[in-house]
């Protein structure tokens, strides 16, 4: 006959096959000993739901974690809505074998600084609300999936090997809708092609940095929709023509001044205004003003 296991039991298992993934893990899991019929609540990292009835979260941040590690480990937790496992030793392909409808909950997903490899993953991203990749080893492009959500408020790819180009929303996203996306960060990649007028969909975004990548062309005149906008980093591209009128209202910015990327003219930028800092503009080719010192090849602002 068939065994019967409870949701509670289940999630122990879950987190079991991921603890065996750990090649060193010193006295982390010390703690993951015991008998529970319901979610593991003494468990270092684990929290639970109220009655302790199922675990919805897992933080294992920063601990010296060594070991390849697999998502799919984890897609059982079907109540899970925030997994940490940033700044560790763990490699691995994470995504890989991870089924379409997995992590029905997740909001938060954070596997930032390890040494993670292969594809992004294409879907589970129904509700996801926060997703941070970033400092890890991710190859190939950008799936769609990242750029059309209509939960994610923040997405950081940066600095990974990611290429391409970035997503156009044109086809999926209707002209009366607006994405929710606050933070957008796809820096130090090898991301090319041109940055589409789709980025005026994102009007909610505070913070967009495309630095160190290869994009290039004109700047879309649809950045002018971005009125949240208070960081923008295109650093180190190859971008060309005029910047966009309304971001005279950046109080600092930098731009080259051998007519690859300009303002419209001389008066469009009011260096005492009282906008917000952080525009960074500048490209292979930057002859930055005089006022300016020149910065080192380790010094670029990205706005960290």
């Amino acid at each position: 006959g068939s065994i019967l296991v409870k949701e509670g039991e289940s999630d122990i298992g879950c987190l079991l096959a991921f603890k065996r993934d750990i090649q060193n893990a010193p006295q982390v899991f010390d703690t993951w000993v015991g008998n529970f019929t319901r979610c593991p609540y003494s468990w270092h990292g684990i929290d639970c739901n109220y009655g302790n009835y199922s675990v919805i979260g897992v933080t294992l941040e920063g601990l010296g974690l060594v070991g390849e590690v697999n998502l799919s480990a984890l897609t059982g937790l079907r109540m899970l809505r925030s997994l940490s496992i940033a700044r560790n030793q763990l490699s691995g392909q994470p995504f890989l074998g991870v089924g379409a409808f997995s992590f029905w909950s997740l909001e938060s997903l954070d596997l930032s600084s390890n040494r993670f490899s292969g594809a992004l993953p294409l879907s589970f991203l129904r509700v996801l609300v926060e997703l941070d990749l970033s400092n890890n080893q991710f190859t190939g492009a950008i799936p769609r999936t990242f750029t059309i959500s209509f939960f994610l408020r923040t997405v950081n790819l940066s600095q990974n090997y990611l290429t391409g180009e970035l997503p156009s929303l044109g086809e999926f996203v209707g002209p009366d809708r607006s994405l929710p996306l606050q933070i957008l960060d796809v820096s130090c990649n090898n991301i090319t092609g041109p940055l589409t007028k789709s980025i005026g969909y994102y009007q909610s975004l505070r913070t967009l940095k495309l630095g160190n990548n290869g994009l290039s062309g004109k700047l879309p005149s649809e950045l002018n929709m971005l009125t949240h906008l208070e960081t923008l980093d295109l650093t180190k591209n190859d971008f060309s023509g005029t910047i966009p009128h309304s971001l005279k209202r950046f109080r600092s910015s930098f731009h080259p001044g051998n007519g690859m990327l300009r303002f419209p003219d001389s008066s469009a930028r009011d260096s005492h205004g009282t906008g917000p800092d952080g525009l960074y503009i500048f490209t292979h080719q930057t002859m930055f003003p005089p006022e300016y010192d020149r910065p080192g090849p380790s010094d670029y602002p990205l706005g960290y």
